[in-house]
């Protein structure tokens, strides 16, 4: 991640008006200790000189959220999920450079115009939300069929390969993180199944950790997990139909495979991944697997040392 930074910070150094960056960091609840890479950064910064210039900020779960944010936010994590996934899967099959990327964009983009609504309060808040509801269902399965639409007009290839990518959330799902991974897979001709964000947000929501959402715990807890387990399903089913390649990010059976190798405690991203790797190549989704994550990832250098000795 700092590599992907500082080559971004070349622009600020070589454009005087440049406006002043920020480096956002993750406040982390067990998995990230005790800020050293919030040091570290830091301290590249000042010998960098610029210290001056980039802020160093931490994101953090607020103490409290309303169930009805929780679910608005829920609702989009699964759409971008979708969004991703359908542009990694399809790239391959684009007749123009960039043909797949402006269809994403344009959906990324009425997805934030349908998050920037404000939101309303009492009988008018309710049919707000019955009409955003309608508008996301619509919004995944209009892409879902643009989508299918690009790869129509190019035959079936027995040669053609599928990548499971899987590894930290902070890299997998970020571009400028990854040195645009998913990109540079679907130049060389290779589809990439993502994992979604969402697998791990609905794993935090199970072991009821704040690490970047706080969900609610208890009996609330379970009810709040069982609607985003249904909000999951019925958005991917407006997909997976003329997409029967996507697979359903379930944690049951993540965890189910994890199981085999990694203890439940202490909790982290390392069980999710070691899951999802196992899970996604013996339901033989893929044709290989790439774990990526960040330098010195203690959860992440767990799973890869334990996938290393799978065969």
């Amino acid at each position: 991640i700092w590599g992907a930074f500082r080559q971004n910070l070349q622009t600020l150094e070589s454009s005087p008006r440049a406006r002043r960056k920020i480096l956002m960091q993750v406040a982390g609840q067990g998995m990230c200790r005790n800020c050293m890479f919030s040091i570290k950064d830091q301290l590249s910064l000042a010998r960098l000189g610029l210290g001056e210039r980039v802020s160093v900020r931490h994101l953090q779960a607020p103490a409290e959220q309303s169930d009805r944010f929780l679910l608005r936010l829920w609702s989009s994590i699964v759409a971008w999920d979708l969004l991703h996934q359908l542009a990694a899967y399809h790239r391959p099959f684009e007749r123009e450079p960039g043909q797949v990327d402006r269809v994403y964009e344009s959906y990324c983009t009425t997805l934030e115009q349908l998050l920037a609504r404000p939101t309303r309060t009492g009988l008018r808040g309710a049919r707000q939300l019955g009409g955003d509801a309608r508008d996301l269902l619509g919004l995944v399965e209009q892409a879902g069929q643009r989508f299918a639409e690009l790869a129509r007009p190019t035959p079936p290839s027995a040669e053609a390969r599928t990548v499971f990518l899987s590894g930290d959330i902070y890299v997998r799902a970020d571009a400028l993180a990854s040195d645009s991974l998913v990109q540079r897979l679907n130049e060389r001709g290779l589809h990439v199944i993502v994992e979604p964000v969402s697998l791990f947000a609905e794993y935090l929501a199970h072991e009821g950790m704040d690490e970047l959402i706080r969900f609610p715990r208890g009996a609330r807890g379970a009810m709040m997990r069982g609607l985003m387990r249904q909000i999951r399903s019925v958005l991917y089913r407006r997909v997976t139909g003329q997409h029967p390649w996507l697979p359903l990010p379930e944690l049951a059976p993540v965890l189910s495979a994890s199981s085999q190798l990694v203890q439940r405690f202490p909790l982290g991203e390392t069980s999710v991944t070691v899951g999802s790797v196992l899970h996604h190549w013996h339901t033989h989704r893929c044709d290989g697997v790439i774990t990526v994550s960040p330098w010195g990832c203690g959860p992440a250098l767990a799973a890869e040392g334990l996938l290393a000795h799978q065969h």
